[in-house]
This record gives C-alpha cells, sequence and structure tokens, in this order.
C-alpha cells in the first residue's frame, strides 16, 4: 500500500536470487510438501519507473487428509519520500478448497519497523479477524456469506471462467491487509493492443472496480483496468489514480535493481497553488475552489463545524475552512458522538502502553480544563519527536514512544494514544495541509487529529504545537483507527491523488 504525504527496512539484494524472500519462499514450500502448481513473477511502475516487483505462487497442500489450494504473493516496492529512500513489503496468502471456499488468509505488511500482522479464519458462519501489531493483538469478527472468496478471488474466477467481450460479472472477495469485503465489479469491454515490457499484445480489456466500506460507514470505490489473455490470466493491470502498472515478466526482469530515483511519491502527488497565504496556520478561513476529475469534491470532502462545501458550476466546488476551538465561536453543525472505540487502547493507538501511560499523566497535572489538557499535550509531541523524518508510512504509537521520530503519522498517533490515556476521545483526520515552497506553494496529504471537548470535535496538530491549527488544513476523512478502519482510513486520499485542482480565492 503506497502513502504520500506526511518506510526504511533491511533488505536482501534483489540481484542476489538465493537469499531473496521469494526463493525462501519456493523452498519452505517445498520443505513441507507442497506441490508447485504456477510461479508468477511481475514488475511493478509508476508513470514508467520501476519501483518494485511482485512474486506469486500456488501450490497444494495436505490437511486432514483434505487436498487444499494455496496462493502466496509478496510484493516488494522502493520508492522515495521528500529525498528518502522508503522500502516497504507486503505478503499476503490465502488457503481454501479446490473450488474456491475460503478456510483461512495472512497478510503482513513491514516498512522497516514491527510488522502489521492480520490472520483471518472462516469459523461458523464468521470471519475472525486477529490483527498483532508491536506485540497487541486485536480481535474482531463479523458474519460471511458462503458465496464470498478470499484475496484472489477474482483471478480464480476468470481462470475458471474466461469473460467475453460484453460479459459483466459481479462477486465479493476478501481485500487483503483491510481485511473486509470488497464488492466487485469486472465489465469487459473489448480487446485491445496494450504493452506489456517490450512486447504488445492483443489482450481483453477488463474495467474492474471495488467498493469497499472506509471509516463512519462511507463507502469508496476503487478503479483499475485488467488486460486478460482468452485463458483468463491476468497478464496486466493498471490503476490510473495512482499511474500504478503491473505486469508478468520473467524472475531475472523482475528482480533487476530498481530505479526509484526519479520517481518521489510526495512530490508527485502533492497539489500546486498559485497563490500563497503568508501565515497559512494562524489564519481563520480560507475559501477554496475545488476540482476532482471525473468526480465531485462533495464526494470526497465531508461538511461539518469547520468546513462547508458548496457546489458550484462545471464540477467545481467551494470549500469554506474555519478556524474553530472551544474558547472561540463554534460554528453549528450536525456532530457524531464519541464511541467506545475514540477512547479505547488498539493496535495502532496503544493507550494502555505503560510508557504511554506514563507519560500521559506527566503532562497537564496542574489544569483541570480538558482543551488545556489536549493543547498541552499537543505541544509534548511536538518537542518529544526530535527527529523528523519520512522513513515510516504508519508506525504505532508504541514504536513512537521509543522512538522519538516521525512525520505526521507518527505525531497523530502518539498525541491520540495520550490524549485516550487521559480519557479524552481522540481520533485522527487524513487530508491535505497548506505548504510553502521556494518556488511556489502546494497541498501535501498530511494526518492530525480531532478530540472531543465538552459538545464537539475540535482540531489538533502535533507537528505544529501551537494549541489548535488555522484554516490551512482541508478535512477528507476521520477516523479511531481501530480494526479494518486503521488503513481503510488512507483510502479516500487513493481516490483523490492526482485528480485534484484546488484553487486559494480569499484568505482572512
Amino acid at each position: 500500500m503506497l502513502a504520500a504525504g506526511c518506510q526504511p527496512s533491511v533488505e536482501s539484494d534483489p540481484q542476489q536470487p538465493k537469499t531473496d524472500q521469494a526463493t525462501k519462499d519456493s523452498q519452505a514450500a517445498a520443505a513441507s510438501n507442497q506441490q508447485p502448481l504456477a510461479e508468477i513473477w511481475s514488475l511493478s511502475l509508476i508513470d514508467g519507473t520501476r519501483i518494485g516487483y511482485s512474486h506469486t505462487q500456488q501450490t497444494e497442500l495436505t490437511e486432514n487428509g483434505q487436498s487444499l489450494w494455496k496462493q502466496t504473493q509478496l510484493s516488494k516496492l522502493t520508492l522515495q519520500r521528500s529525498g528518502t529512500t522508503i522500502q516497504q513489503q507486503t505478503e499476503v496468502s490465502s488457503v481454501e478448497t479446490h473450488d474456491g471456499k475460503l478456510l483461512y488468509c495472512q497478510s503482513q505488511m513491514s516498512d522497516g519497523g514491527d510488522p502489521n500482522l492480520v490472520a483471518g479464519r472462516v469459523s461458523n458462519g464468521q470471519f475472525v479477524v486477529t490483527r498483532t501489531t508491536a506485540g497487541k493483538q486485536q480481535q474482531t469478527s463479523f458474519a460471511w456469506k458462503a458465496e464470498w472468496r478470499g484475496f484472489f478471488g477474482v483471478e480464480r474466477s476468470l481462470r475458471a471462467l474466461p469473460l467475453q467481450a460484453g460479459e459483466n460479472r459481479q462477486l465479493t472477495v476478501l481485500a487483503p491487509i483491510l481485511m473486509q469485503p470488497a464488492r466487485v465489479t469486472l465489465k469487459a469491454t473489448d480487446h485491445e493492443v496494450t504493452t506489456i515490457g517490450s512486447e504488445t499484445r492483443n489482450l481483453l480489456r477488463i474495467e474492474r472496480s471495488d467498493q469497499l466500506q472506509v471509516a463512519n460507514g462511507q463507502s469508496i470505490t476503487i478503479q483499475s483496468i485488467l488486460w486478460v489473455d482468452p485463458s483468463g490470466e491476468i497478464l496486466k493491470t493498471l490503476l490510473p489514480g495512482l499511474g500504478l502498472e503491473e505486469y508478468r515478466t520473467s524472475r531475472q526482469n523482475a528482480l533487476a535493481k530498481t530505479d526509484s530515483a526519479g520517481f518521489d511519491i510526495n512530490d508527485s502527488f502533492s497539489i500546486p497553488l498559485k497563490r500563497t497565504l503568508a501565515n497559512p496556520h494562524a489564519t481563520r478561513h480560507v475559501r477554496y475552489r475545488v476540482h476532482v476529475r471525473d468526480g465531485q469534491a462533495a464526494d470526497f470532502f465531508p461538511s461539518g463545524p469547520s468546513q462547508q462545501i458548496k457546489t458550484l458550476e462545471n464540477d467545481w466546488a467551494q470549500i469554506d475552512v474555519r478556524a474553530i476551538s472551544p474558547t472561540g465561536q463554534t460554528p453549528a453543525g450536525k456532530q457524531r458522538l464519541p464511541t467506545a472505540e475514540d477512547t479505547a487502547a488498539n493496535n495502532l493507538i496503544q493507550s494502555d502502553h505503560v510508557l504511554i501511560v506514563q507519560m500521559a499523566k506527566s503532562v497537564g497535572s496542574e489544569t483541570s480544563d480538558p482543551w488545556q489538557l489536549a493543547c498541552q499535550l499537543e505541544k509534548h509531541v511536538a518537542q518529544l519527536i526530535d527527529k523528523k523524518d519520512f522513513s515510516r508510512v504508519l508506525a504505532s504509537a508504541a514504536e513512537v514512544i521509543r522512538s522519538r521520530q516521525g512525520d505526521c503519522t507518527e505525531h497523530a498517533v502518539l498525541l491520540a494514544a495520550l490524549c485516550r490515556a487521559r480519557q479524552l476521545p481522540t481520533r485522527v483526520v487524513v487530508g491535505l495541509v497548506y505548504v510553502p515552497r521556494p518556488a511556489a506553494p502546494e497541498l501535501a496529504y498530511h494526518m492530525w487529529n480531532e478530540v472531543w471537548i465538552q459538545n464537539g470535535w475540535f482540531p489538533l496538530d502535533a507537528t505544529l504545537g501551537q494549541g489548535g491549527i488555522g484554516a490551512g488544513h482541508l478535512k477528507l476523512t476521520d477516523s479511531n483507527l481501530a480494526g479494518a478502519s486503521s488503513l481503510s482510513a488512507f483510502l479516500p486520499v487513493s481516490q483523490v491523488a492526482r485528480r485534484l485542482q484546488v484553487e486559494i480565492i480569499s484568505a482572512e
């Protein structure tokens, strides 16, 4: 999963195949008497720049006398974030019956710190999910339908019965990493000549739509394109919004050294602005004009007490952002009341961790005012994280309190943990923030917090530590980072990345 805005692991030399993880997986499969059925290597690119590879292995295994089907996929990406080289590794596996019924699965994502491990199992009509991060486990479950499929349900469906031009198909599959059902629609358009590496092939183009639930009951749809051969094998995929392409290739080509120096994910996903704000984080009111290519801004930017949206002509929208605080005038507006998960500890926000509890108690002991306490905790986090870097995507609060380093995501999870340890309901917010640049200002993807004080949610930003924020932030979504929402909170970013135009109309 790619993250932009506000990951380094030690990886073996990709040109040493005898020691790479994919080879270890193959050796482990052989040692456990799993019979290889197929092996696929794919190259990953963004805007034509090589960023990594994926290795997929299908095997057959026997458990309790039953013959089962297993697929494992390992993906490694190498990118730049504001000049910092990051490496992200994701491994997912699914064990199913030969007719496609999911039994159990697992996904693990690592970017140099504690791995994020999620395991799932179908049991008595329920899908039981166990998440493990930094030694903390969290278990949830939801009802599972017999016709639903695992991570690779689309691939298995197309192999079993290839689509023909003009045909449509719908099915529900389990989304890797997120561990939640995704409603998938496949629309086969027609055959077209497409490039795969240095070759061209006449393949069937299939437009894929994945509908997923994100924070607060919202749903989003992720669009991708598949190019499929007559046997139903997917030879190439493209996520147009991110410019992320993957196509099948040889092992040698997949493992060749990546060249990510020319692609910086932060620079590529930022939004340039023509107008400068002299003091953006002290502004009281900023009016923006926003356009989302092939979409409506109101579908992505929520309205609330600090942010109101008005539809304009030609698919543009006006967004008025106002600075709010409990000590000032709070604009009227309906707000969602805090839930138990806004105060509880979870895998990313370990507010019950002994070091976090101790630190939270050491701050603001002299005040009984919850807003003053929240502001003191915000300032404390800003001062505590003394190494500002882009080396991680989303470290947990327990990791941050030990390392004292990170970017906006690390500031946000630690502040949320400290506030919750003091019984202040707190969530994280994902959106955009104004960033001054020497050449021209821009909006960058960002994470900050909202804390519940008396009768409303009020924003704080520990990367600034100024006791609240001005109107230089544009909100996309919020999340308590519990369960599936911990990563689904980033999905709205993937929806609007590189599709946004923003203009500053006025500021005060």
